[in-house]
């Protein structure tokens, strides 16, 4: 089983748990979206993130979506704001470029290749650029969640301040959270 098909299963009841207007989410969006930006909410589901970032003062959302079933629900759910657009793909293989912002939230684990994603963004943001990567919860606990997930479709979170290595060279990381209840990596393109 690949990614893809892992989250296209789960698509259907997806929002069943959904909780409006969680805090964590909320502080994920401000802190990832300066008011006024073109943002690229990666891995976006079903768009749980979308009214977040409209909140924290989003102008344009572009949603992508590797699970073609998630990538339906996010369209048709938003389909009347003309300030959301969701794609379906690999971000990692799409060419996407003029963000101002981009948000990988509670997605990361499930990118098998975080060197390829850590690219891609660079590709996608403008020079000075934000991305943020960011849990609702701290790796235990979302090592413990993804415990029974298939290897093919989830790796391990390490500490935050490991991860952010990846970035060396791409991304000047200046913010760093991993407590037991939220986990943030951010920083902006070089």
């Amino acid at each position: 089983m690949d990614v893809k098909e892992f989250f296209d299963n789960l698509a259907e009841h997806w929002d069943d748990d959904y909780v409006p207007a969680a805090p964590e989410r909320i502080a994920a969006a401000f802190f990832a979206c300066p008011a006024g930006k073109k943002v690229l909410d990666v891995a976006c589901g079903t768009g749980a993130m979308f009214p977040e970032l409209l909140a924290a003062g989003a102008a344009e959302i572009t949603g992508v979506d590797i699970s073609t079933e998630m990538a339906k629900r996010a369209e048709k759910k938003f389909a009347a704001d003309r300030r959301i657009k969701v794609l379906c793909g690999d971000v990692t293989k799409l060419s996407l470029s003029g963000f101002d912002t981009a948000l990988v939230y509670n997605a990361y684990p499930h990118f098998m290749r975080k060197e390829l994603l850590i690219d891609a963004m660079a590709r996608a943001l403008k020079p000075g650029g934000r991305l943020t990567i960011a849990h609702g919860a701290g790796k235990d606990q979302i090592n413990d969640h993804h415990h029974n997930v298939p290897h093919s479709v989830t790796t391990g979170l390490r500490a935050a301040k490991v991860e952010a290595e990846l970035w060396d060279g791409f991304f000047k990381v200046d913010a760093i959270v991993d407590t037991p209840y939220f986990y943030l990596i951010s920083g902006t393109r070089l």
